[in-house]
């Protein structure tokens, strides 16, 4: 009986282990083309294992059925299964919203780059073997499985290049300066803002957003560590931004972050580029052709199953493609790369400024989220969400064992959404200072570019010598120990201050707030996300610290 049962399985697992496998990959690929966005502006425990879990299933089933495939029988049967292979270098090209699940996937492009080989050829020998000479010259089915091979070999090495395109280091070294986009982005912040004669005029997002992609290479080397000259054009567009209502700099930077994470979980490097464009235009029409092929192609002695598998793949390929060629078209990715390369007057003014086609973008946008938003480009902003963690309130917990892993976890995961007025006056502050980098009229009030990147927090202690002169703050050398001692020291002034006359106010409550904040957000980066620290990360000086302070 036991037997019986072992054997039906081993059946069962030899018949549909390949059909279970490409479905799989079906399944996966359309997972990560649904939740893929969603992480972009916050993040779901519940999402994003889902994400994970289908960014891992899509690296993995695919090389699986393309290996079984290449040692399969040489049968008729087996035609309509090896034509599979090449839905499945699609598959592993992936969606154009993802290419990276974390930043290490875009350093380990080099291996990406093997596997790329390796998988395409595996696909090459199956479609050589069971199509070309196990069917004949294939019939209808040959030529369809050329068009569908060869667009999937375009996104797989697109995807590729896209993955290398997106390390830090490469952009890093990429990023050489050129000065027309910066005096670009500069003309173009002083006239959607109005200049020096209209202070008070607030951007909308698809404003803030033009400026964005004007300002990126600016922004883009700044976010990589690469250093700005001073002198430059650069120091212009930032005199502009910083000169600008808050509301507008914290615009312009949620789009600045949104484009950047463009570049480095998906496919927009190589997407928005001529090759790009042109692998989207002829994408769709490659597999309606190879639909069309395949209807004509002679299913005499093909599993009913198999059929109805193979007009899924067609039916779902097409559908995304067509996804894919209308939102390259309808972004402003698309806009900002015509703009720079534009020299006709009848590109300039007929189809980048017509109405017509921010019309087709809106639209586009809202079959994208099935909503009509409230702007085109309200997906990109800030969720307005930080991570919150206070470690003298961890450290008076008296849970032990499970539960306080557990309520730890949950602590970790809680977040809070920054008010309006503790926004507008940490942006305000960071403008003043960054502002006060480029005058330098008052040496004694302004700071440098060495307070900023190096002198974390010590500035504010020379300012106040006397406030915080029996304080004795110690002041390390690496980011995260500074953020321990203010945090500790933060915590500490803000108890010895509570339920006083000290903090009445709105003004100064809204400064508390902000403090309180800040601080735990800062916390929340050296306990929870320790890869987001600039310099040497200290992964036991969180827990050292920890273990002192619950031993007092």
């Amino acid at each position: 009986m036991e037997e019986g049962w072992m054997h039906r399985m081993v059946q069962f697992l030899d018949l549909w282990a390949i059909r279970i496998a490409v479905l799989s990959s079906l399944g996966a690929h359309l997972v990560l083309v649904i939740l893929a966005g969603r992480r972009r502006r916050k993040g779901s425990c519940v999402w994003t294992f889902l994400l994970w879990l289908a960014y891992q299933l899509a690296n993995w089933t695919a090389p699986y059925a393309l290996g079984n495939l290449s040692f399969g029988s040489t049968s008729q049967e087996q035609q309509l299964v090896a034509f599979w292979a090449s839905f499945l270098l699609q598959h592993l090209g992936g969606p154009d919203n993802i290419t990276a699940y974390t930043l290490e996937d875009n350093v380990l492009s080099g291996r990406e780059a093997m596997s790329v080989v390796m998988q395409i050829g595996g696909a090459t020998y199956v479609l050589y073997k069971h199509i070309y000479i196990g069917g004949d010259g294939g019939g209808a089915l040959l030529p369809a499985s050329i068009l569908i091979f060869t667009v999937g070999v375009a996104k797989y090495v697109e995807r590729a290049i896209a993955l290398r395109r997106g390390d830090l280091g490469n952009i890093r070294s990429s990023s050489k300066k050129k000065e027309e986009e910066s005096v670009r982005s500069c003309s173009l912040l002083t006239m959607v803002t109005g200049g020096d004669q209209d202070r008070h005029h607030v951007l909308d997002d698809e404003e803030a957003l033009m400026v964005a992609h004007n300002m990126f290479p600016f922004c883009r080397r700044a976010m990589t560590d690469s250093s700005v000259q001073m002198g430059s054009p650069d120091l212009d567009t930032g005199r502009k931004l910083f000169s600008c209502r808050w509301e507008n700099m914290c615009k312009v930077v949620e789009m600045e972050l949104s484009l950047m994470y463009d570049i480095l979980y998906t496919k927009t490097a190589m997407v928005h580029t001529w090759g790009g464009y042109f692998i989207r235009l002829m994408s769709p029409l490659a597999t309606a052709a190879a639909f069309f092929l395949f209807c004509f192609y002679n299913k005499d002695g093909q599993r009913r199953a198999d059929v109805i598998i193979t007009y899924i793949l067609l039916a779902t390929t097409f559908l995304l493609d067509m996804r894919w060629l209308l939102r390259a078209l309808g972004s402003t990715w698309t806009h900002a790369f015509l703009k720079a390369r534009s020299q006709e007057d009848w590109l300039r003014h007929g189809v980048l400024h017509s109405r017509r086609w921010h019309k087709f973008r809106r639209v586009v946008v809202s079959l994208e989220y099935l909503t009509a938003p409230s702007s085109s480009s309200s997906y990109r902003k800030w969720s307005g969400v930080i991570g919150q963690y206070c470690l003298l309130k961890e450290c008076s917990r008296d849970t032990t064992g499970l539960c306080r892993r557990a309520l730890k976890k949950i602590y970790r995961s809680q977040g809070l959404e920054l008010p309006e007025d503790v926004k507008g006056l940490v942006f305000k502050r960071l403008g003043k200072i960054l502002k006060s980098t480029y005058q330098g009229k008052d040496m004694d009030a302004s700071y440098s570019m060495k307070d900023i990147t190096t002198c974390w927090g010590q500035v504010a202690v020379k300012k106040r010598k006397r406030a915080l002169k029996e304080c004795s703050l110690a002041f390390g050398r690496e980011f995260q120990e500074d953020i321990l001692v203010w945090h500790i020291a933060t915590q500490a002034f803000l108890l010895s201050i509570r339920d006083t006359s000290r903090i009445r106010g709105n003004k100064a409550e809204t400064h508390v707030e902000a403090i309180k904040a800040l601080s735990k957000y800062l916390m929340f980066i050296v306990v929870v996300r320790q890869h987001m620290l600039p310099g040497l990360v200290l992964r036991s000086l969180y827990e050292v610290t920890r273990d002192a302070l619950q031993a007092m």
